[in-house]
């Protein structure tokens, strides 16, 4: 599994050890019917101003 965290956007893959050359890229996310190569960033922030 690969998590390209970048400033706006960011992308997951993940690969299987019986076919490590074949790369997945997760492009189905929750809660939406469209498909996206990358995700947006999102960092979330309590109340008290920690970051989770």
């Amino acid at each position: 599994m690969a998590v390209d965290f970048d400033t706006t956007y960011s992308r997951v893959a993940y690969a299987f050890s019986s076919k490590p050359r074949k790369v997945n890229y997760v492009e189905q996310w929750p809660g939406s019917s469209k498909t996206f190569s990358k995700t947006p960033t999102v960092l979330k922030y309590t109340s008290k101003n920690n970051s989770k």
